[in-house]
């Protein structure tokens, strides 16, 4: 992803794969430390806590954070300047529309390689810890054409090659918004999965098992 040295403190030796994480859950971000070109990888739970909602415990905390609101809401705006990170995975899941029968979909690269969604992410207090809790959101998009067919947002995708240009602390606000766009229609396939991943519960490579979907030749 890039040339430049990534500190992993002790998280190599105590890393174990995930299969399916759900918000408020831990998982590992990349971001910049030290106001310079140095990444590091840290814990960090999904569900951003910002300034505003601090003393909220998870009934503020935000998921996602649409790409089209990073400079107008406050929210996100000395985020999207200072707090930009990386959220590296697999793929992640999406369900069908409608009721009774709908059904998830993992998507993914087609060489299964990690994919990096643009995040925003903090440190903050609140007055229910003793210790900072460090948080983040994902950055959604308009959906692509195969995705728009099940789900009108998607994560925004960052390139491997763009990587260094997201994180870098002081880049220009038109070159990240240019980073911020639906992935291309090549750029993932999906794969019908048991219903079995809405639980929270569930774990394992099962989870990524494909399943029988009757609709998915219509929809792909």
């Amino acid at each position: 992803m890039s040339s430049l040295e990534v500190s992993t403190s002790d998280i190599e030796s105590s890393w174990k794969p995930r299969w399916n994480i759900a918000p408020t859950q831990e998982h590992l971000i990349l971001h910049s430390i030290s106001g310079g070109e140095d990444r590091q990888l840290s814990r960090s739970k999904w569900g951003l806590i910002s300034d505003r909602y601090r003393n909220r415990s998870t009934t503020g905390v935000q998921i996602n954070a649409r790409a089209e609101s990073l400079e107008v809401l406050s929210t996100y705006q000395e985020m999207f300047q200072k707090g930009r990170c990386l959220i590296p995975a697999d793929g992640f899941y999406e369900w069908s529309r409608g009721t009774g029968s709908r059904r998830p979909f993992w998507f993914h690269r087609p060489d299964y390689r990690m994919l990096l969604f643009a995040g925003l992410f903090t440190k903050l207090k609140s007055t229910s810890q003793s210790l900072p809790a460090t948080t983040f959101a994902i950055i959604t998009t308009q959906a692509n054409g195969p995705i728009s067919r099940i789900h009108d947002r998607m994560p925004a995708i960052i390139n491997d090659h763009d990587a260094d240009d997201w994180l870098a602390l002081g880049q220009s606000a038109e070159r990240l918004r240019d980073l911020l766009h639906p992935a291309s229609p090549d750029t993932l396939q999906a794969r019908a999965v048991s219903r079995r991943v809405n639980a929270i519960t569930t774990e394992g490579p099962d989870c990524l098992a494909e399943v029988e979907e009757e609709t998915q030749g219509a929809l792909f």
